[in-house]
């Protein structure tokens, strides 16, 4: 048996995949779970946003997480979050060139990630 502690997709999610949310975003729970080492069919790599970015290649398994999700409550914790436009809108680090869908500013990421 194996004690096991659940990310979460966006879409999977009260609130839903967001624009800013990328393809290879997770949330961290507070849901845990205890099951039998016999239903687990792999390995993820989830990184924080950070060094996610700084990856020279993402694999198939490769995830990021930014945000914790109260899995009891169906809600978010409150975490700090790096913005970069007017309306503090986190930024989506699959874009290269964003334009905010709230307050149409444009901003360029420093890096592209593929």
């Amino acid at each position: 048996m194996a004690l096991i502690r659940w990310y979460y997709l966006p879409e999977e999610t009260e609130q839903g995949r967001k624009s800013f949310h990328g393809i290879k975003e997770v949330f961290l729970s507070n849901h845990y779970e205890v099951q039998s080492i016999h239903t687990i069919q792999g390995k993820y790599v989830v990184y924080s946003l950070e060094n996610y970015m700084n990856l020279k290649r993402v694999g198939v398994d490769d995830y990021f997480c930014r945000f914790e999700y109260n899995y009891v409550k169906k809600c978010h914790v409150d975490v700090f979050v790096v913005v970069y436009c007017e309306c503090e809108m986190p930024y989506n680090p699959d874009l290269f060139i964003v334009q905010c869908d709230g307050c149409k500013c444009r901003y360029i990421l420093s890096k592209y990630h593929q």
